[in-house]
């Protein structure tokens, strides 16, 4: 199964596509800053203001 991980470069997220990446299933990483070809620049914040 392909499986996308939101806030992969995390503590938790870390552990979690390594587990998931172990049992065979493939790992999309979402993350702020991209590192490695296959992830996923995500910003959920981007349109938010400072008020809010």
């Amino acid at each position: 199964m392909k499986i996308l991980v939101c806030g992969a470069s995390g503590f938790v997220g870390r552990h979690l596509t390594s587990a998931l990446a172990a049992t065979g299933h493939t790992v999309v990483r979402g993350i702020r800053k991209p590192s490695q070809p296959d992830d996923i620049k995500v910003d959920f914040c981007k349109d938010t203001t400072k008020e809010a």
